[in-house]
């Protein structure tokens, strides 16, 4: 099936012996003892595992983007810069409604007001942690073009492409709903994110002394460790199962599921779950994986893709209190 296909992706092509390469271990071992780090710091939310600031930098280690499900507003741009500090990246941000265009956040050709006439100035986008705030209230061309960015890591304007920055990170929020020209994502556009992590309040969040948790020089490493780490097959079955549990129609569905949900989560969330499970085993200082890893992950992976009925909705029930029973209930292999 195509889930299935989807989970296989997210495996190395064959081993590649990621615990043998000269300081990966190290590397590993070092990052997991920065997040516990920060947990004892921090404490509350982030706990020993980094809380959300785990969830975001599994994301990130496995190359996908996050949605923010959080309080919004100043909470979210809070978390997402306290980020940019802790993951030593380059940090823009961008509010956008219907009125923006590519050419406010690609960049443009022709500013002839400022002499630039005839010459790409880049725009916010050219940067590593791109903060997309309200992205929801973006014209569907714009978010088409970001979907572009996002798979591609490159943009075009102007007839020409533009490389991204290869540690081009997105995390967007939503908001304006139920304003003029807004709605809440569409389920394909929830799709396009690896994970939807819930944002911290500003409270919870130091606004000064903010250690860093990654490096520059570590970060292309650590991602290839995540891409390179195998995952044993009962573990790939294991998540094949919970993703599939979560279709109404599969016949190993919980009653509840087929109760009150309307739509399951498809291929992308398998191989979300996959990625997302190796990425949390580098994390906590592993460099293999198991069924903790994989239900850790699933809460994130699967959340912003099931979607609850009418029963649902009026019962309260979203999509993350829906994956938090189904974790509770299924067994692992």
């Amino acid at each position: 099936s195509a889930i299935t296909e989807a989970a296989s992706r997210a495996l190395p092509a064959e081993s590649r012996g990621v615990v043998h390469r000269p300081g990966v271990r190290e590397l590993v071992v070092q990052l997991s003892e920065r997040v516990a780090a920060l947990g004892r710091e921090w404490g509350g939310a982030f706990a020993e595992d980094g809380g959300a600031v785990g969830d975001v930098l599994s994301a990130f280690l496995a190359r996908g983007h996050v949605v923010l499900s959080g309080k919004g507003g100043a909470a979210d741009v809070a978390f997402v810069r306290a980020l940019s500090v802790m993951f030593d990246l380059k940090f823009e941000r961008l509010r956008f409604t219907p009125a923006v265009t590519e050419r406010e956040w690609i960049g443009f050709e022709g500013d002839t007001a400022h002499g630039n006439a005839g010459r790409f100035v880049e725009g916010p986008i050219f940067t590593q942690m791109f903060l997309a705030e309200e992205f929801n209230r973006a014209t569907n061309e714009t978010q088409a073009a970001m979907n572009e960015a996002m798979e591609e890591r490159s943009v075009v304007a102007e007839e020409m492409r533009f490389a991204l920055d290869p540690l081009f990170f997105v995390v967007a929020t939503q908001g304006g709903i139920g304003k003029e020209s807004s709605c809440a994502f569409s389920p394909e556009q929830l799709d396009r994110f690896m994970l939807s992590v819930t944002t911290p309040g500003a409270s919870e969040v130091p606004g000064s002394a903010l250690k860093k948790i990654l490096y520059i020089h570590e970060m292309a490493e650590l991602q290839k460790a995540v891409g390179d780490l195998p995952v044993s097959d009962h573990l790939v079955e294991y998540a094949i199962r919970i993703v599939r549990a979560t279709h109404p129609a599969d016949a190993n569905a919980p009653d509840f599921i087929t109760k009150y949900v309307s739509n399951g989560a498809g291929p992308r969330a398998a191989h979300a779950l996959v990625l997302g499970a190796k990425a949390r085993a580098i994390i906590a200082g592993r460099t293999r994986v198991t069924a903790a890893d994989i239900r850790k992950a699933a809460h994130c992976a699967l959340a912003h893709r099931v979607f609850g009925n009418d029963a649902a909705m009026h019962e309260g029930a979203n999509g993350e209190a829906i994956v938090r029973c189904l974790m509770a209930g299924i067994g692992e292999p």
